[in-house]
């Protein structure tokens, strides 16, 4: 089945993808889609997981299916995903998240990061 995945904010600028689709197993989970993510996406797991290991995403990171928050994100290997859903994720914006941007594009400022985002 086809998902549309959807990257905002400063997840978008550290990962250079904004939204491409993927094709998953029928009955596709959003724990198997994160885990497609990982395998794929370079930096997907740096940016978005607690650690390579686990499937959890970091407590920043919204996940919205089709518009709507995943709220318990514990059972996300329980979350089936169905043909055209769109998921999307998006970092709240606070402490740390402009130093991992800064990191992961060799910027130098915050301004630079800002004159970045503006170009993707």
């Amino acid at each position: 089945m086809k998902i549309k995945v959807k990257f905002l904010g400063p997840l978008k600028t550290a990962l250079g993808k904004n939204e491409f689709t993927v094709e998953l197993d029928k009955d596709g989970t959003l724990e198997a889609l994160i885990i497609y993510l990982k395998k794929t996406i370079p930096g997907f797991s740096e940016a978005a997981l607690k650690s390579y290991e686990m499937n959890d995403l970091r407590p920043e990171i919204l996940v919205l299916i089709n518009d709507r928050e995943v709220f318990d994100r514990k059972r996300l290997n329980e979350v089936i995903l169905k043909e055209n859903d769109i998921i999307t994720f998006i970092p709240m914006v606070h402490g740390g998240t402009i130093e991992f941007c800064l990191n992961r594009k060799n910027l130098n400022s915050f301004n630079d990061l800002c004159l970045n985002c503006k170009k993707v």
